[in-house]
């Protein structure tokens, strides 16, 4: 079994993947939508459960979930304009 610290490297390393499957991307424009039009994460993860969707692990939403998938791919985002920009300086 790995290590306590092994296990949480490779859970990061899983969590910021850049390798997004349609269901992932079908999941954050669904929420960002959501959440631009004024709904908030309880919210959200409340009407995903509604309409069947789950987790790409197979689960409920929670509001810590949907708010999580916004954040990691707006990092994401942010993380590929930064290497746009240096590369283009």
């Amino acid at each position: 079994k790995p290590s306590s610290a092994a296990s949480d490297v490779y859970k990061r390393q899983s969590l910021n993947n850049q390798n997004y499957s349609e269901y992932q991307y079908f999941l954050y424009s669904t929420i960002s939508d959501l959440f631009n039009k004024g709904m908030n994460f309880t919210e959200i993860a409340n009407y995903l459960n509604e309409k069947g969707i789950k987790t790409t692990r197979g689960k409920t939403f929670k509001n810590a979930h949907t708010h999580s998938i916004l954040k990691k791919k707006r990092l994401s985002f942010i993380k590929e304009m930064d290497a746009v920009f240096t590369l283009k300086n």
